[in-house]
């Protein structure tokens, strides 16, 4: 029997792990990693487009120091992908949360961030999983297809729309990251500015 989302898990399930994003620590662990991933995926994704056009010089990152126009261009350009690739980014998450329970997500702004939710609903591990990795897998292949057919002057926003959505990503990944060295049978409740793990309670027999 296919096992989708739910609203009421059994009563001996309890609460083991909590990422809430509202946390000054979560917040700097998240953002740090964030950091990290921009440069490891700027590189990644650089050489990714190089190969997949050889020849194409569009991501040419050098800017003349007579050419304040061309980046300040640039800055707002960055910016509005920025905005573009947040609101994809949490819509992928959203789809998947409609799928598995059926119900519209919940979606919000925060101060310095955009969040889909499904507010009282659990998910299996593997469901989670899915909803976590579906905005970097699908916006990452999305950009590898435009990539391999879009004119050059595509190429600089699909390359900063794939560093973007992967580096943003970093929530999600540690989310799943820690989801692999979870039991089977646990359920996941995601509120959207946070995500919380239930597991069975062990409970001890008495002594004889």
């Amino acid at each position: 029997m296919k096992i989708t989302a739910t609203q009421h898990i059994p009563e001996n399930y309890v609460s083991f792990w909590k990422l809430n994003f509202d946390s000054k620590r979560s917040t700097l662990i998240v953002n740090a990693a964030a950091l990290i991933l921009l440069f490891l995926f700027g590189f990644a994704f650089a050489i990714l487009i190089a190969l997949l056009r050889p020849g194409d010089q569009s991501l040419n990152f050098s800017i003349s120091s007579g050419s304040l126009k061309e980046g300040l261009i640039f800055l707002a350009e960055a910016l509005l992908i920025t905005i573009v690739v947040m609101l994809v980014h949490e819509g992928f998450h959203g789809i998947f949360f409609w799928i598995y329970c059926g119900k519209r997500p919940q979606f919000g702004f925060k101060s310095y961030y955009a969040y889909a939710g499904a507010p009282g609903w659990y998910f299996r591990r593997g469901q989670y999983a899915v909803i976590g990795l579906a905005p970097l897998i699908g916006i990452t292949l999305l950009g590898i297809l435009g990539a391999l057919w879009l004119p050059d002057v595509f190429m600089m926003p699909i390359y900063l729309v794939l560093v973007f959505n992967a580096s943003g990503a970093a929530g999600d990944l540690w989310v799943v990251l820690r989801l692999a060295f979870c039991p089977s049978e646990m359920w996941v409740l995601d509120q959207g500015d946070g995500v919380e793990f239930f597991k069975p309670q062990i409970v001890n027999p008495p002594l004889q």
